[in-house]
Protein backbone atom coordinates (compact mmCIF):
# COMPACT_ATOMS: atom_id res chain seq x y z
CA UNK A 1 0.00 0.00 0.00
CA UNK A 2 1.38 3.36 -1.06
CA UNK A 3 1.94 5.91 1.45
CA UNK A 4 -0.62 8.01 0.50
CA UNK A 5 -3.20 5.24 0.65
CA UNK A 6 -1.71 4.42 4.34
CA UNK A 7 -2.50 8.05 4.86
CA UNK A 8 -6.12 8.35 4.10
CA UNK A 9 -6.70 5.32 5.90
CA UNK A 10 -5.53 6.41 8.91
CA UNK A 11 -7.27 10.21 8.24
CA UNK A 12 -10.48 7.95 7.57
CA UNK A 13 -10.58 6.16 10.58
CA UNK A 14 -9.62 9.22 12.90
CA UNK A 15 -12.54 10.62 11.60
CA UNK A 16 -14.95 7.99 12.21
CA UNK A 17 -13.56 7.86 15.41
CA UNK A 18 -14.39 11.78 16.24
CA UNK A 19 -17.91 11.73 17.95
CA UNK A 20 -18.91 15.20 17.25
CA UNK A 21 -18.24 14.48 13.89
CA UNK A 22 -20.86 11.99 14.04
CA UNK A 23 -23.36 14.35 16.53
CA UNK A 24 -22.66 16.92 13.23
CA UNK A 25 -24.56 14.72 10.76
CA UNK A 26 -27.14 13.76 12.74
CA UNK A 27 -27.90 17.76 13.60
CA UNK A 28 -27.42 18.08 9.81
CA UNK A 29 -30.00 15.89 9.10
CA UNK A 30 -32.41 17.17 11.79
CA UNK A 31 -31.99 20.97 10.83
CA UNK A 32 -32.24 19.95 7.15
CA UNK A 33 -35.98 18.15 8.33
CA UNK A 34 -36.94 21.62 10.19
CA UNK A 35 -36.08 23.71 7.35
CA UNK A 36 -37.87 22.34 4.45
CA UNK A 37 -41.00 21.94 6.67
CA UNK A 38 -41.07 25.29 7.65
CA UNK A 39 -40.32 26.88 4.11
CA UNK A 40 -42.99 24.59 2.72
CA UNK A 41 -45.26 26.06 5.71
CA UNK A 42 -44.88 29.25 5.32
CA UNK A 43 -44.83 28.99 1.36
CA UNK A 44 -47.99 27.34 1.20
CA UNK A 45 -49.62 29.64 3.44
CA UNK A 46 -48.32 32.59 1.43
CA UNK A 47 -49.69 31.44 -1.18
CA UNK A 48 -53.43 30.47 0.12
CA UNK A 49 -52.51 27.12 0.98
CA UNK A 50 -54.85 24.01 0.62
CA UNK A 51 -54.43 21.25 -1.60
CA UNK A 52 -55.55 22.90 -4.92
CA UNK A 53 -53.03 26.05 -4.32
CA UNK A 54 -50.32 27.15 -6.33
CA UNK A 55 -47.87 26.87 -3.69
CA UNK A 56 -48.26 22.94 -3.81
CA UNK A 57 -47.13 23.24 -7.58
CA UNK A 58 -45.71 26.17 -8.15
CA UNK A 59 -42.07 26.08 -6.78
CA UNK A 60 -38.59 24.27 -6.77
CA UNK A 61 -35.35 24.02 -4.99
CA UNK A 62 -34.29 27.32 -6.24
CA UNK A 63 -36.63 28.40 -4.51
CA UNK A 64 -35.73 27.55 -1.14
CA UNK A 65 -32.47 26.75 -1.78
CA UNK A 66 -30.39 29.71 -0.13
CA UNK A 67 -32.40 29.89 2.85
CA UNK A 68 -32.34 25.97 3.68
CA UNK A 69 -28.52 26.46 2.82
CA UNK A 70 -28.00 28.59 5.18
CA UNK A 71 -28.92 26.49 7.96
CA UNK A 72 -27.27 23.11 6.69
CA UNK A 73 -24.06 24.62 5.98
CA UNK A 74 -23.38 25.59 9.77
CA UNK A 75 -22.51 21.16 9.79
CA UNK A 76 -20.42 21.34 6.85
CA UNK A 77 -18.39 24.24 8.18
CA UNK A 78 -18.16 22.08 11.61
CA UNK A 79 -17.35 19.02 10.04
CA UNK A 80 -14.40 21.02 8.06
CA UNK A 81 -13.08 22.69 11.73
CA UNK A 82 -13.42 19.46 13.57
CA UNK A 83 -11.14 17.28 11.14
CA UNK A 84 -8.60 19.94 10.69
CA UNK A 85 -8.24 21.16 14.52
CA UNK A 86 -9.02 17.86 16.15
CA UNK A 87 -5.35 16.99 16.36
CA UNK A 88 -4.85 20.19 17.63
CA UNK A 89 -6.38 20.05 20.60
CA UNK A 90 -4.48 16.66 21.80
CA UNK A 91 -0.83 14.74 21.43
CA UNK A 92 -2.65 13.13 18.07
CA UNK A 93 -0.87 15.46 15.76
CA UNK A 94 2.84 14.95 16.88
CA UNK A 95 1.63 10.60 16.80
CA UNK A 96 0.36 11.23 13.15
CA UNK A 97 4.06 12.86 11.79
CA UNK A 98 5.32 10.63 13.66
CA UNK A 99 3.88 7.59 11.64
CA UNK A 100 3.69 9.85 8.53
CA UNK A 101 6.35 12.45 8.62
CA UNK A 102 5.16 13.87 4.94
CA UNK A 103 3.08 16.47 6.03
CA UNK A 104 2.11 17.37 2.68
CA UNK A 105 0.51 14.29 1.96
CA UNK A 106 -1.01 13.99 5.62
CA UNK A 107 -2.57 16.91 4.46
CA UNK A 108 -3.56 15.35 0.82
CA UNK A 109 -5.13 12.22 2.43
CA UNK A 110 -7.03 14.42 5.42
CA UNK A 111 -8.62 16.75 2.48
CA UNK A 112 -9.26 13.42 0.16
CA UNK A 113 -10.99 12.19 3.08
CA UNK A 114 -13.42 15.36 4.43
CA UNK A 115 -13.90 15.60 0.46
CA UNK A 116 -15.65 12.29 0.35
CA UNK A 117 -17.40 12.48 3.76
CA UNK A 118 -19.02 15.51 2.37
CA UNK A 119 -19.75 15.00 -0.66
CA UNK A 120 -21.66 11.85 0.91
CA UNK A 121 -23.62 13.72 3.33
CA UNK A 122 -24.46 16.76 0.24
CA UNK A 123 -25.84 13.38 -1.79
CA UNK A 124 -28.15 12.51 1.28
CA UNK A 125 -29.51 15.84 2.27
CA UNK A 126 -29.89 18.00 -1.13
CA UNK A 127 -31.67 15.62 -3.30
CA UNK A 128 -33.92 15.20 -0.22
CA UNK A 129 -34.50 18.47 -0.09
CA UNK A 130 -34.88 18.78 -4.06
CA UNK A 131 -37.64 15.95 -3.93
CA UNK A 132 -39.54 17.52 -0.72
CA UNK A 133 -40.27 20.43 -3.38
CA UNK A 134 -43.30 20.54 -5.35
CA UNK A 135 -41.46 20.83 -8.70
CA UNK A 136 -38.43 18.95 -8.41
CA UNK A 137 -37.28 17.64 -11.48
CA UNK A 138 -36.87 21.09 -13.63
CA UNK A 139 -34.06 21.90 -15.01
CA UNK A 140 -33.47 25.02 -12.70
CA UNK A 141 -34.36 23.50 -9.77
CA UNK A 142 -31.53 20.54 -10.64
CA UNK A 143 -29.02 23.22 -11.15
CA UNK A 144 -29.92 25.02 -8.01
CA UNK A 145 -29.00 21.65 -6.42
CA UNK A 146 -25.86 20.93 -8.48
CA UNK A 147 -24.75 24.26 -6.98
CA UNK A 148 -25.54 24.05 -3.56
CA UNK A 149 -23.77 20.78 -3.46
CA UNK A 150 -20.98 22.48 -4.43
CA UNK A 151 -21.21 25.12 -2.11
CA UNK A 152 -21.44 22.63 1.06
CA UNK A 153 -18.40 20.66 -0.05
CA UNK A 154 -16.20 24.10 -0.59
CA UNK A 155 -17.55 25.16 2.91
CA UNK A 156 -16.56 21.77 4.34
CA UNK A 157 -13.12 22.53 2.44
CA UNK A 158 -13.03 26.05 3.46
CA UNK A 159 -13.43 25.26 6.84
CA UNK A 160 -10.89 22.79 7.24
CA UNK A 161 -8.26 25.33 5.89
CA UNK A 162 -9.13 28.14 8.29
CA UNK A 163 -8.67 25.87 11.06
CA UNK A 164 -5.61 24.23 9.91
CA UNK A 165 -4.10 27.91 9.51
CA UNK A 166 -5.62 29.10 12.72
CA UNK A 167 -5.25 26.30 15.06
CA UNK A 168 -8.01 27.36 17.12
CA UNK A 169 -11.45 26.14 16.79
CA UNK A 170 -12.76 29.38 18.33
CA UNK A 171 -10.62 31.77 16.20
CA UNK A 172 -11.72 30.17 13.04
CA UNK A 173 -15.23 29.50 13.94
CA UNK A 174 -16.11 32.71 15.01
CA UNK A 175 -13.95 33.73 11.74
CA UNK A 176 -16.38 31.09 9.25
CA UNK A 177 -19.59 32.51 11.39
CA UNK A 178 -18.72 36.34 9.97
CA UNK A 179 -17.50 35.78 7.03
CA UNK A 180 -19.99 33.21 5.82
CA UNK A 181 -23.52 33.33 8.22
CA UNK A 182 -23.26 36.99 9.27
CA UNK A 183 -21.89 38.87 5.82
CA UNK A 184 -25.04 37.60 3.71
CA UNK A 185 -27.51 39.09 6.43
CA UNK A 186 -25.80 42.12 6.52
CA UNK A 187 -24.79 42.50 2.98
CA UNK A 188 -27.12 45.58 2.17
CA UNK A 189 -24.96 47.49 5.25
CA UNK A 190 -21.75 46.42 4.30
CA UNK A 191 -21.31 48.11 0.75
CA UNK A 192 -20.18 47.16 -2.75
CA UNK A 193 -17.39 45.25 -1.04
CA UNK A 194 -19.66 42.51 0.67
CA UNK A 195 -19.68 40.91 -2.66
CA UNK A 196 -15.94 39.88 -2.21
CA UNK A 197 -17.22 38.01 1.05
CA UNK A 198 -17.46 34.23 0.28
CA UNK A 199 -20.89 34.38 2.41
CA UNK A 200 -22.39 36.60 0.12
CA UNK A 201 -20.75 35.23 -3.04
CA UNK A 202 -22.23 31.76 -2.48
CA UNK A 203 -25.41 33.16 -1.86
CA UNK A 204 -25.58 34.95 -5.26
CA UNK A 205 -23.54 31.61 -6.67
CA UNK A 206 -26.81 29.59 -5.17
CA UNK A 207 -29.32 31.38 -6.46
CA UNK A 208 -28.46 32.78 -9.54
CA UNK A 209 -25.46 30.88 -11.08
CA UNK A 210 -23.18 33.79 -10.89
CA UNK A 211 -19.94 32.82 -13.14
CA UNK A 212 -18.47 36.03 -10.89
CA UNK A 213 -19.56 34.73 -7.72
CA UNK A 214 -18.81 31.24 -8.09
CA UNK A 215 -15.12 32.28 -8.85
CA UNK A 216 -14.86 34.76 -5.57
CA UNK A 217 -16.00 31.41 -3.48
CA UNK A 218 -13.36 29.06 -5.33
CA UNK A 219 -10.45 31.52 -4.73
CA UNK A 220 -11.91 31.84 -0.62
CA UNK A 221 -11.57 28.04 -1.07
CA UNK A 222 -8.58 27.53 -2.38
CA UNK A 223 -6.73 30.41 -0.36
CA UNK A 224 -8.09 29.14 2.86
CA UNK A 225 -6.66 25.27 2.09
CA UNK A 226 -3.38 27.09 0.79
CA UNK A 227 -3.63 28.77 4.24
CA UNK A 228 -3.72 25.23 5.63
CA UNK A 229 -1.65 23.72 3.68
CA UNK A 230 1.52 26.04 4.97
CA UNK A 231 0.58 26.70 8.35
CA UNK A 232 0.83 22.28 8.78
CA UNK A 233 3.75 22.05 6.38
CA UNK A 234 5.85 24.90 7.60
CA UNK A 235 4.70 24.74 11.68
CA UNK A 236 5.82 22.65 14.65
CA UNK A 237 3.67 19.86 15.32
Amino acid sequence: MSLFLRAVRAEALKAAALPTLRLTGVLSVLASALMLATLHSALSEATGGGPSSQALTGYGFETVAWTWTSLVQLGFLAAGLLVSTAEHTSALGRTTLLVTPARGTVWTARLAVLAAVATAAALLLVPTAVASCPEALTGESLRAAARTLAWLVAAALMAAGAGAALRQVLGAASALLLLVTVAPAVADLLGDGATWLPGVAARGWVRDGSAAEGVIVLVWTAGCLAAGAVRLIRSDA
